[in-house]
């Protein structure tokens, strides 16, 4: 976000024009859009400004009504000496006057106190983190239910607490470095066959479709709770069927063969 300063020196270009002719607003619709733009920048960016200079001016008010109870003045003076609201000075003098010594006393607010009936304490955070690490597959709801809680602050306490996030499963073909070394040998000597290739020499190119799946998994409904998604496993498969195969087969010139479906066996392969 931009600062005031900034803000208001991009806002003088649109200023100035119509500082001399007014009717440049009424007859230059975007210079007026423009104009608007930025003086909205201008009062987002110094949002900040006013509310840090708010709790300064706040907490001026109370170290003033603090000291004047420490020279032995009556929350009457103080209303009228400095005008102040009198729910402000008489909540600070009854504080002050409950308070045994008078030297600790302090005009900074109480820090709030967490209710006893509150569920997502650091004691509760540390246990759902710990849940988290050890099996991060695990659904918002199983957690709920082994933590005794509702789904909602189990989504809560991780995202917000922790900064967790649960990301969808990888899914990807498994491949180990001799298939991709024996693939790029391969491509390298089809490239050089197809650049010198003799006349009439017919080719045929195939392609192989698995039909199955190595592992259980749901891409809708399994996660996985981490803070990076380059944190959890990748769900891979491997190439060879277990199941079924459908293989096509295409020429060179353009002929196209039927697809053929092989069925599960070492005769599959051949």
């Amino acid at each position: 976000m931009l600062p005031p300063p900034f803000c208001f020196f991009f806002t003088l270009p649109f200023v100035f024009p119509c500082l001399h002719n007014p009717l440049l607003f009424l007859f230059s619709p975007s210079l007026f859009i423009s104009f608007l733009i930025f003086f909205f920048l201008f009062l987002l960016s110094s949002l900040p400004l006013f509310s840090s200079s708010f709790y300064r001016m706040e907490y001026g008010r109370r170290a003033a009504v603090v000291a004047s109870f420490r020279v032995g003045k009556k929350p009457t003076e103080v209303m009228v000496s400095f005008g102040f609201e009198r729910t402000m000075v008489m909540d600070i003098w009854r504080k002050w006057k409950a308070c045994e010594n008078k030297d600790e006393f302090t005009a900074k607010r109480k820090a709030r106190n967490v209710r006893s009936s509150a569920v997502r304490t650091d004691k509760f955070v540390a246990a759902v983190k710990e849940t988290v690490g050890n099996d991060g597959s695990q659904s918002y709801a199983k957690i709920a239910a082994d933590m005794g809680c509702h789904k909602s602050t189990i989504c809560r306490t991780i995202k917000k607490d922790i900064g967790y996030s649960s990301y969808h499963k990888f899914h990807r073909m498994f491949i180990t470095n001799a298939s991709k070394e024996s693939m790029k040998v391969k491509a390298v000597a089809l490239l050089t066959e197809l650049k010198h290739w003799s006349a009439g020499m017919l080719r045929f190119f195939s392609d192989e479709k698995n039909l199955i799946q190595d592992q259980t998994s749901n891409r809708q409904n399994d996660g996985w709770i981490c803070k990076d998604n380059e944190e959890f496993p990748v769900l891979k498969h491997t190439k060879f069927p277990s199941s079924i195969m459908v293989l096509g087969v295409i020429s060179s010139e353009g002929g196209r063969h039927a697809s053929v479906l092989l069925s599960k066996g070492p005769a599959s392969h051949r």
